[in-house]
């Protein structure tokens, strides 16, 4: 099994691809790319398109998490907000469909919050 180095990256896509033999053009080959919009795609700083995200998660085998660990945790964070406020405006409904809104909620908040140990 492949441990990811300890420091993080942006996203481990060039990583993955030397691991694997690929060069930038196979790479791009199989994802529909150039290779030069792949080496873009290896350096980017910014979010990648889910496009780029689920084919490299199918070529390379591994979740979108190892893939793209600092995009993956930003975007769940901005979830965990937005799920907290939506869980507090809708605090005070009590019919049946916002009750099962709010669980649902209730649970996606837990699980962030268990994910990066908040109290």
């Amino acid at each position: 099994m492949h441990v990811m180095p300890r420091h993080r990256l942006t996203n481990y896509i060039r990583t993955e691809r030397l691991r694997t033999g690929l060069s930038q053009s196979e790479f791009g080959e199989l994802m529909g790319l150039t290779g030069s919009r792949v080496a873009l795609a290896e350096l980017e700083q910014r979010k990648q398109s889910a496009r780029i995200v689920l084919m490299a998660e199918i070529i390379f085998g591994r979740p979108h998490r190892d893939l793209f660990p600092e995009m993956v945790e930003a975007m769940e964070h901005v979830v965990l907000d937005r799920a907290v406020a939506m869980e507090a405006r809708l605090a005070e409904r009590k019919d049946a469909f916002t009750k099962r809104k709010r669980a649902h909620l209730t649970a996606l908040i837990n699980r962030l919050q268990i994910t990066y140990h908040y109290d």
